[in-house]
């Protein structure tokens, strides 16, 4: 991916297991800035998500039977006492 103008700079708090694999990954590469890393990082992560397809969300329905005693005013009432 080229060189954008357009660039952001914000503080991002990572947690302990990901400073972790970043350090290690720095280590191992010294030519490799934590900067350049994240943006790579970032960038496959997105590159994956754009390709992986899923499926719609489908709600499966079921024909159920009323249960005696209960009515709408008896679900108002328990919902009232919550």
């Amino acid at each position: 991916m080229g060189k954008n103008l357009r660039q952001m700079r914000m503080t991002v708090t990572l947690e302990s297991d990901v400073v972790d694999y970043l350090q290690k990954c720095v280590a191992a590469d010294k030519g490799l800035t934590i900067n350049t890393l994240v943006n790579d990082l970032l960038r496959y992560g997105i590159s994956i998500e754009s390709k992986t397809k899923s499926r719609p969300f489908r709600i499966r329905s079921f024909k159920t039977s009323r249960v005696t005693g209960v009515t709408a005013q008896k679900i108002e009432e328990l919902l009232d006492e919550i």
